[in-house]
């Protein structure tokens, strides 16, 4: 759903197309540090003791080593260069986030329905606390902007499928939970840099946001049937930063150049980006 907001171009290109794009470094340094934190909680969570910071550095080595092979050579140099941040990124979130977490649900499958679209949003919900706050992780290199959750769609669908699964048969298809049954939603961010330093942001969804929420996946799901794959600058105002952080930036035709092209004598720019037939 994202992927389509941002481009549907790139969209078509991922899911439809199919093409594989070469994962980063810092895709794959992510990730490993995901695996630790579910490991982390389902070990705690298990009744067994606390993961240790060894331990976390050893789960963070098997994961990076078992995904170098998805690298280049410079990627996987770069990977071995960013390996200490991800030992910095684990040792912080182990001794200063973790411990005051009470895991209750770890990487949990769920399954609704948003009226007006006749297949499930399907995923996995990161972690839920015994209070039952839906949380989230993420790693930057700088903070994200306060009102973060109230615009973005992945924590509105994890709070959705968790109410979901406490709902069970309760809830009829295609049928969203009243407002104050939603669950509460929670974003860790370790933020990378000389030093790691930590930003929460937390939220509760109101209505606004679910009926908002509805009418964005009912468009997504109305322009993938209708097979709208045009490139996001035809749809609205072109933004080159889109294209200079897409995946498929350096095999795309439909590509915005990475600034405006000076004008010629005629008063008209020299800027050659193709129509999508």
């Amino acid at each position: 759903m994202r992927a389509y907001e941002r481009c549907p171009y790139m969209y078509h290109l991922r899911y439809t197309e199919r093409i594989r794009t070469p994962s980063t470094a810092a895709q794959l340094l992510g990730r490993a540090v995901h695996t630790v934190i579910e490991d982390y909680y389902k070990q705690k969570r298990s009744g067994g003791a606390a993961m240790g910071t060894e331990t976390a550095f050893d789960v963070l080595d098997d994961a990076l080593d078992a995904m170098l092979h998805e690298l280049d050579d410079a990627g996987r140099e770069e990977a071995e260069e960013m390996r200490e941040l991800g030992y910095d990124l684990v040792e912080y979130y182990v001794e200063e986030v973790a411990p005051h977490i009470r895991p209750h649900l770890i990487e949990k499958r769920f399954s609704f329905n948003v009226p007006g679209v006749d297949v499930p949003i399907v995923g996995y919900v990161d972690l839920v606390d015994q209070e039952g706050t839906v949380i989230d992780h993420k790693t930057s290199a700088s903070p994200f902007p306060e009102d973060y959750l109230a615009q973005d769609v992945q924590l509105l669908t994890y709070s959705l499928g968790y109410n979901a699964l406490r709902s069970g048969a309760r809830q009829r298809p295609g049928q969203l939970p009243l407002i104050h049954m939603l669950p509460p939603v929670r974003l860790d961010i370790l933020i990378k840099g000389d030093e790691i330093t930590y930003q929460r942001l937390d939220f509760r969804y109101a209505q606004e946001h679910v009926d908002r929420y509805v009418e964005r996946v009912n468009a997504v799901a109305a322009g993938i049937r209708a097979a709208d794959f045009r490139p996001f600058w035809q749809i609205r105002e072109p933004d080159p930063a889109v294209c200079n952080y897409c995946d498929f930036n350096s095999v795309c035709e439909y590509r915005l150049p990475p600034a405006a092209e000076p004008e010629d004598d005629s008063g008209e720019a020299n800027a050659d980006v193709p129509e999508l037939k």
